[in-house]
């Protein structure tokens, strides 16, 4: 403790070690594959789907696949359900929103 309070407190009394501390490029590889994976996603309904439905259809199945991740998350991290799954489909529904707000701004000015 003489040398390094701050860590003798941390490995004592919080149980914190060198072994768990972040690893920043599995998060960049996790994150990548996050991104990936559920890019996929819309992808696979635009390949799919009639153009006549297109848009319903996107904004739909990527809101239950959202819902589905946000369980997915919870279940894995040991939280509450409900919490999030509304916080992954919420903010996930919200950017969607506004990426499409902004691709139909462009696209009316162009």
């Amino acid at each position: 403790m003489a040398h390094d309070a701050l860590g003798a407190h941390a490995q004592d009394e919080l149980g914190l070690h060198d072994l768990q501390r972040a690893n920043p490029l599995m998060a960049a590889v996790s994150s990548a594959l996050s991104f990936l994976i559920g890019g996929i996603v819309p992808v696979a309904i635009i390949w799919f789907m009639p153009t006549a439905f297109l848009i319903q259809a996107i904004v739909v199945i990527t809101l239950l696949a959202l819902v589905l991740l946000g369980w997915l998350s919870a279940y894995s991290g040991g939280s509450r359900p409900l919490t999030a799954i509304v916080r992954v489909t919420l903010f996930g529904g919200l950017a969607m929103l506004v990426t499409y707000l902004i691709g139909h701004w462009i696209g009316v000015a162009l």
